[in-house]
């Protein structure tokens, strides 16, 4: 097994070539898969990949689109947690992908919809969720979205990491989607893919957890 890597692919449905032992063997610590999306759409190898993840003793980012424009925030939220909690192992992340709403919502109002929604699951779960989105969505909603840990997930095809502002953490920027951005643009067990490099402290968090588990 190769040495860890900070680089982590998500991937979504439909998906037939994921060999999670593969990319583990990679080097790789962490997958992150798409749970679901707006208030019915639910990936129907969900629970299949979730546990071919957790064999090889990767942690798991599961992550909602939203549709914000169109939903309730418990609505979505509620269909979230209904997939998606029952597969949280310790180490796993809850992401909100943030892609839609801000034309038709505007940033204040679309920034209090994911704040409530962020809010509900870490009352929910008690952990931090981390959304998702590109520089745009940022630069137009970090002044008005309330994230508990203050960590985000950004889109950046370039070879220039994304900044945040003071006080904001950068958890991982996802650089390509398998296409544009900087190399690689695939993954040993997966192939061309979206690719996001992670902060350290979470891959070392990561690659400990692994080793814990591979003892017990």
């Amino acid at each position: 097994m190769r040495l860890p890597t900070r680089n982590c692919a998500d991937i979504d449905y439909p998906y037939d070539n994921y060999n999670a032992a593969a990319y583990r063997s990679a080097g790789h610590t962490r997958i992150i898969m798409k749970a679901t999306q707006g208030n019915g759409w639910v990936n129907p190898d969900l629970e299949k990949w979730a546990a071919l993840s957790h064999r090889e003793r990767l942690s798991v980012g599961f992550y909602h689109y939203a549709v914000p424009s169109a939903n309730a925030v418990l609505v979505e939220v509620n269909h979230f947690l209904r997939y998606a909690q029952p597969l949280i192992r310790p180490g796993d992340i809850l992401h909100l992908d943030l892609e839609e709403g801000l034309d038709v919502m505007g940033a204040h109002d679309l920034g209090t919809w994911a704040s409530e929604f962020l809010l509900h699951l870490k009352n929910r779960t008690k952990q931090n969720p981390i959304p998702y989105m590109d520089e745009s969505y940022y630069d137009a909603l970090a002044g008005n979205i309330a994230v508990p840990g203050r960590q985000y997930w950004l889109a950046a095809y370039g070879d220039r990491a994304p900044r945040v502002r003071p006080r904001d953490v950068l958890w991982g920027w996802q650089f390509t989607n398998g296409e544009v951005g900087p190399f690689p643009h695939s993954a040993t067990g997966i192939g061309r893919c979206d690719l996001s490099l992670l902060k350290r402290s979470q891959v070392l968090a990561d690659t400990l957890r692994s080793l814990r588990r591979r003892r017990g």
